[in-house]
């Protein structure tokens, strides 16, 4: 569709220093020593930060233009189909009714028309039913899910190429006895990170640590890249149990199934505090950053 402005003329185009520069975290220190967020207040905390309310009026009608025109690639639909069956089978955010399914459908169905050469991708239906959970305007959810993709760098995690590169450079971000066990282990990073990132943590934790998780994101500026930051607190936090990890299998297990389980908001609250805050307040190591730099934008 011609004519349609980018969402980045909201955000974007205001920042300086790149992807990993940002004012403060006085912000996200705020939420992690509070109380957590009542359903009310994290709605228009949200709503608030990604300035949905803004990018709705500049951008008027736009999704309900994109939500009823067929999908470029017509295998898209039943592939989103099944995902949203799947997702709200298995997620408490939202009711299992034909409601919930057709907000979730129209929101993925209008993105893939929003950004067609994005290959979609399982798991983008658990973002987009966390988001509808506190935003249950499908068109506020839309624009929501858009900045958090375009935005926030989380479209990035789709292109292969992107997240290869992300995944050699997240090696650095870590203690190096973890980085050097993960070496040694060969495990797969590229599909690690993309279960965890892809999904902004909301596949296999807790749905209070996906509350979290976006709680930080919104709380700091697009290009802080809050869950690089999380994934590395939480290597250094299970630092021990990664190093008891003897082969591939033992730590895809560890990975995809035991440390999930494990991890509560408690969890994330203590891991991101060690080290005097380290995982807010200081620049990732140069290798990310160039990483990110050159990612989609």
């Amino acid at each position: 569709l011609e004519g349609i402005p980018s969402i980045r003329s909201a955000k974007s185009t205001r920042l300086s220093g790149g992807w990993l520069s940002f004012r403060s975290c006085s912000k996200a220190k705020e939420i992690l020593t509070s109380e957590p967020m009542d359903a009310q207040r994290r709605t228009e905390f949200w709503k608030q930060a990604s300035r949905v309310d803004k990018v709705m009026h500049e951008n008027r009608g736009i999704f309900w233009q994109l939500a009823k025109t067929e999908a470029t690639d017509p295998k898209i639909v039943p592939l989103i189909d099944a995902d949203v069956r799947s997702t709200i089978a298995a997620q408490a955010a939202l009711p299992d009714t034909a409601e919930s399914h057709e907000n979730v459908s129209a929101v993925l169905i209008a993105y893939s028309r929003f950004r067609p050469s994005l290959v979609y991708t399982q798991g983008l239906a658990h973002v987009v039913a966390k988001l509808l959970q506190y935003v249950p305007d499908p068109e506020e959810a839309f624009w929501m899910f858009v900045t958090l993709m375009e935005d926030y760098g989380i479209c990035c995690i789709f292109d292969s190429q992107c997240l290869k590169s992300i995944s050699d450079a997240f090696i650095v971000c870590l203690p190096n006895a973890v980085g050097q066990h993960i070496r040694s282990t060969s495990l797969h990073m590229v599909e690690h990170l993309r279960i965890w990132m892809g999904t902004v943590f909301t596949q296999s934790f807790d749905p209070s640590v996906a509350d979290l998780v976006l709680d930080l994101i919104w709380s700091c500026e697009p290009r802080a890249f809050i869950p690089i930051r999380i994934a590395a607190s939480l290597h250094a936090q299970f630092k021990a149990d990664i190093l008891a990890c003897t082969s591939i299998a033992d730590a895809t297990l560890f990975f995809q199934c035991k440390l999930p389980s494990s991890v509560t908001v408690a969890t994330i609250r203590s891991s991101l505090a060690l080290g005097n805050w380290f995982y807010l307040d200081q620049k990732l190591p140069a290798q990310m950053q160039d990483a990110l730099n050159k990612a989609p934008r």
